[in-house]
């Protein structure tokens, strides 16, 4: 039983170095002034869709709290549907 649980407690530090060791800070990453691209199809209102040339909605104001919850700056852009899961890559 003994050796079950220094077993487990060696996986989960181990685990917990590996996991604590992929992470990046943006600001040694290179990305920090480049905007993250967001594609979107601006067609199902009231999600998204266009107002004047100018994507609006509430996934793209829940969207942009986020983004400014976590420090980065975004860039929505509108696709189409198709070409929408070539974007994703």
């Amino acid at each position: 039983m003994k050796q079950v649980k220094k077993l487990s407690f060696a996986f989960a530090v181990t685990t917990a170095l590996i996991l604590s060791g992929c992470g990046k800070d943006a600001k040694t990453s290179g990305t920090a002034d480049k905007p993250l691209r967001v594609v979107t199809d601006a067609a199902y209102a009231p999600f998204e869709y266009l107002d004047n040339g100018k994507i609006v909605g509430f996934d793209v104001d829940f969207t942009n709290a986020v983004a400014k919850e976590a420090g980065v700056k975004i860039k929505i852009v509108n696709t189409g549907w198709d070409p929408l899961f070539a974007e994703i890559g």
